[in-house]
């Protein structure tokens, strides 16, 4: 059995302090705002290409129609989702969700 002193119960009141300010950094953490990307694909091309763009080029991106979109969370890779509507807008409907641990 754990002996506890005078001065251990002087300190647990600082505990609860603690443990409000790391509530607060938490919360804090929370509000981070972080850029989602949804890559439809990519594609390289030389400078003297892209020079010669104008309106109506079509980027072949050899990927099939069917294909899922890639999911960017602050350029990490994140997932894949697919296209949708919603009313009158686009939207992606996440669909796999990428395990950092294989990354």
């Amino acid at each position: 059995m754990k002996e506890v002193s005078p001065e251990s119960n002087k300190n647990s009141g600082n505990n609860g302090e603690q443990f409000q300010e790391l509530l607060r950094d938490i919360d804090n953490l929370l509000e981070i705002p972080v850029r989602i990307d949804v890559v439809v694909g990519r594609k390289m091309a030389k400078i003297r290409e892209i020079l010669e763009l104008e309106p109506g080029y079509i980027f072949d991106l050899k990927r099939s129609g069917g294909e899922s979109l890639m999911i960017y969370l602050s350029d990490v890779y994140f997932g894949k989702g697919e296209v949708t509507v919603i009313e009158d807008t686009f939207g992606v409907r996440l669909t796999e969700i990428n395990d950092p641990r294989k990354v």
